[in-house]
């Protein structure tokens, strides 16, 4: 048979306090006894732990030269194609100066060709009267009825442009009249 220990109360709190006090004396032993290990082990951690944030320094200086690296080359590409809209647009511009003088110079060089005709064609036509008025028409200006020929025998400006009259045998077109047909075809 089993002996049964009768326990009262404050047996049982003793041992517990007991019980206690052993745990916390083996846990300063073992303090005691770890303390010059704990000291290398912290120091060891220590510098574990610099080591770490000296490469996460690092890693966070690599990745700010690359994007400072992508960054330079980023505005080196809009820079260069600024200036490449910048020249084309420049070009552009050149382009429209220069087709504007050449058409400015095509008018003038138009202009002078006009003039130079108009004077032929004055220099072409006598003047008889006082005014420069043709030989044909009457001295109150208006038309006379002859043969609308100058004296030297070009035809008056009056008849000459129209298409109802008859044509005037001129020394341009004498020989038109000479094989017999009635002046120009119209």
């Amino acid at each position: 048979m089993k002996t049964i220990k009768n326990k009262d109360l404050n047996d049982r709190r003793g041992n517990a306090n007991e019980a206690k006090a052993a745990q916390l004396q083996a846990y300063r032993a073992a303090l005691a006894a770890a303390a010059p290990d704990r000291e290398a082990r912290q120091a060891e951690r220590i510098a574990i732990a610099e080591a770490r944030e000296a490469r996460r320094a690092e890693r966070e200086r690599v990745k700010l030269e690359e994007q400072n690296r992508i960054a330079a080359e980023a505005a080196e590409r809009e820079a260069a194609i600024e200036a490449a809209a910048r020249a084309e647009a420049e070009e552009r511009e050149a382009a429209n100066k220069a087709r504007i003088a050449r058409v400015f110079e095509d008018e003038a060089a138009r202009k002078a060709e006009r003039d130079r005709r108009y004077a032929n064609r004055k220099a072409r036509r006598p003047v008889d009267g006082p005014r420069g008025t043709d030989s044909c028409r009457g001295s109150s200006g208006g038309p006379s009825r002859h043969d609308h020929v100058k004296t030297n025998g070009i035809a008056c400006r009056r008849t000459s442009g129209r298409r109802d009259r008859q044509a005037i045998p001129t020394a341009g077109n004498a020989a038109l009249f000479s094989k017999g047909q009635n002046g120009p075809k119209r």
